[in-house]
């Protein structure tokens, strides 16, 4: 209870100066430290490593699941729905995953591994004062074994877990997953693992590797080399069927992730306004530079079938120069009633077409003064969809706002993320649904109720699914992230209790949770991206009453997912939930007006997906030159692919 109580005391101190916020959280925090309690260490489930340092290609940019191009057969006995491996592009492929460095406070360290037996080479080990001092290793299989380590020996000793893979021979990899400290010797490692029903995903030819639907068909809409589709974030139909894609150029070329940036973390943290991160922007510019900043702007492409044959053969882009020091990234799209509202940091910007050509001559905008941060890469706007309620609902990551709405109420969410709506003139701007993480598209279902998708902080803690209700707060705040991922850069030694973790905000409701919080429905997938809801008709049968997630891992790792909720009293209940779709790196989804469903796929490059009726239509994979696209079918689903850009840091959502 005292240790509740502090945590809850720094997460009061919202309207106290930043640097004293900093300063008791330091010291509140510091002084109730717990090294590694009985919890986990790192699980895997996230949609990358989080503060785990990658070296070499062999790991790839996020978990594996169970099958790897280039590795002959299925990964078994892991736990979740994903776990680290060096096979990424093949067993010939090198590299290492390195933990933080910790204080050793419990007697035994759980975990599973699974591949190579090359001592040396293919290992799991422990580092302490730069010596391997104990080794694990797998039976030369794809079979995960638990291994328990006693660390007696290096009781309040600094250690670093590390994952080695140095062995370019055939079966030179190594895989782990689900790494634990406890006191007790006995433990059983178990974590929900949801999987999909057996005999419902077939292979296609159109793209290797992809698994869809039985029944259903993929078929490519609009490709990189023929449309110019490039990193696809969002796609949205117009209502005579035109569709609108919104693609990010700036991702590693002007929108950062302050990871890898760390020397301005602290100005990052303590900005409150879009004004303030360009100041940081131009105090740092000698580190990089604005000229650095401005070079590539985001787009909004526009895609049409005019012959029906299922195929883009029209392409516009219909607006771009968006590339201001403060822009992107480009993440939600919505095209209604003759405009295109289009969520660009720091902007909501309104496009309009008045003169048939294709191109926006018309810029309005919604509000301005979204991201105040620059966070983590993904955390931006996103969601744009029409309520029941004729006003059009979007969400915000913890980059945060801060803004004057039209009738000029200051609306200010610096510290957390956020979903929000107003009416199509961009009256009314309203925030509905606050303390979220990096919430990303939002659908209603026929009568109306909202549902979000919000991801998990790479602690351990689950992405969640999320009832929106008005007025409610999930309990996320920004200093969260900075207590684990950026603990070092505020100050702190050692790894601070955490009062998302601690009282499990993150989870379904429990008696742990401070009583100020609405806690998710359901937890499910690492990376959620974009979401939909079966429209009624037109598609498969079987997801009548049903919601499609992408769950975005930035490579063929990812899938989507379908779910269903049911009613509990005033709120929902998790149901049910299985692959709908694997090898998809989608990004988002949308059923067309003729009932296919459309699929944007960010992988290598970035494309997108349609599918209709019964089939599906995807995008082409180009092994590493991220490209993806858009087709039609009857019943098929569509994908378009686009090549993705250069710039480096095609993360996806964390």
């Amino acid at each position: 209870m005292i240790l509740r109580t502090l945590a809850l005391s720094v997460l009061g101190l919202k309207d106290s100066p930043l640097p004293l916020r900093l300063a008791l959280a330091g010291l509140l925090l510091a002084s109730a430290c717990v090294d590694l309690r009985a919890a986990d260490f790192q699980l895997f489930e996230g949609d990358g490593f989080d503060t785990w340092t990658i070296e070499g290609k062999g790991f790839g940019l996020g978990p594996s699941s169970g099958e790897l191009a280039g590795i002959q057969g299925k990964f078994t006995g892991y736990i979740g729905n994903s776990f680290a491996c060096s096979g990424n592009g093949g067993e010939t492929a090198i590299g290492r995953l390195s933990s933080p460095v910790v204080t050793i406070a419990q007697r035994y360290l759980h975990f599973l591994v699974a591949g190579g037996k090359t001592s040396g080479k293919t290992a799991v080990q422990l580092v302490v004062d730069g010596k391997v001092v104990l080794e694990a290793m797998g039976e030369q299989d794809l079979k995960f074994r638990p291994v328990v380590w006693d660390l007696t020996p290096w009781k309040d000793q600094k250690a670093q877990v590390r994952i080695l893979d140095a062995d370019t021979a055939s079966g030179g990899f190594i895989a782990a997953d689900h790494f634990v400290f406890s006191d007790e010797k006995t433990l059983v490692l178990s974590a929900p693992t949801v999987v999909a029903k057996p005999g419902e995903l077939v292979t296609t030819p159109v793209i290797p590797g992809y698994n869809i639907p039985k029944g259903t068909r993929l078929d490519i809409f609009a490709t990189h080399e023929q449309q110019g589709v490039t990193s696809p974030t969002a796609i949205s139909f117009d209502e005579k069927g035109a569709l609108y894609v919104a693609e990010t150029h700036r991702l590693g070329a002007g929108v950062w992730d302050d990871r890898a940036y760390r020397f301005w973390y602290l100005d990052d943290l303590a900005s409150k306004t879009t004004a303030d991160r360009r100041a940081l922007h131009e105090k740092w510019k000698e580190k990089v530079s604005i000229e650095s900043m401005t070079q590539k702007s985001e787009v909004v492409r526009r895609l049409v079938d005019n012959d029906g044959d299922g195929k883009a053969d029209a392409m516009t882009v219909f607006a771009d120069q968006f590339n201001d020091v403060l822009d992107g990234t480009a993440s939600g799209v919505l095209a209604y009633q003759g405009k295109v509202y289009f969520a660009d940091i720091p902007k909501i910007h309104v496009l309009e077409d008045s003169k048939g050509t294709g191109v926006a001559d018309k810029r309005g905008q919604v509000a301005e003064g979204f991201g105040v941060h620059i966070s983590l890469s993904g955390h931006d706007m996103n969601g744009f969809v029409l309520g029941m309620d004729g006003r059009i609902y979007g969400s915000i990551g913890d980059r945060g706002f801060n803004l004057v709405t039209r009738e000029g109420k200051t609306l200010t969410y610096t510290d957390q993320g956020s979903v929000f709506r107003f009416e199509p003139d961009g009256s009314n701007f309203e925030v509905v649904h606050a303390g979220l993480r990096n919430p990303k598209e939002i659908a209603f279902d026929e009568f109306g109720n909202g549902i979000t998708v919000d991801n998990n902080a790479d602690q351990g803690d689950p992405a969640r699914i999320v009832y929106l209700m008005e007025g409610v707060d999930s309990g996320w705040r920004i200093w969260n992230q900075a207590l684990h991922t950026f603990r070092e850069d505020i100050g702190l030694t050692e790894q601070p209790i955490s009062a998302w973790l601690t009282e499990k905000m993150a989870e379904l409701r429990n008696d742990s949770q401070p009583a100020f919080i609405v806690p998710p429905v359901g937890n499910l997938t690492s990376g959620p991206s974009g979401l939909a809801y079966y429209p009624g008709a037109g598609f498969l049968e079987s997801e009548r009453g049903r919601f499609l997630i992408c769950d975005y891992r930035a490579s063929a790792k990812s899938s989507i997912w379908s779910f269903k909720l049911n009613s509990d009293g005033a709120g929902f209940k998790f149901n049910d939930a299985y692959q709908f779709c694997t090898a998809a790196c989608a990004t988002d989804l949308e059923y067309s007006y003729d009932g296919r469903l459309f699929v944007a796929d960010f992988l290598g490059g970035c494309p997108s997906i349609e599918w209709s009726g019964g089939s599906l239509g995807a995008p082409r994979r180009a092994r590493m030159s991220l490209k993806r696209s858009f087709s039609k079918r009857t019943p098929t689903w569509r994908s378009s692919a686009g090549n993705r850009d250069s710039s480096p840091g095609c993360t996806g959502s964390r």
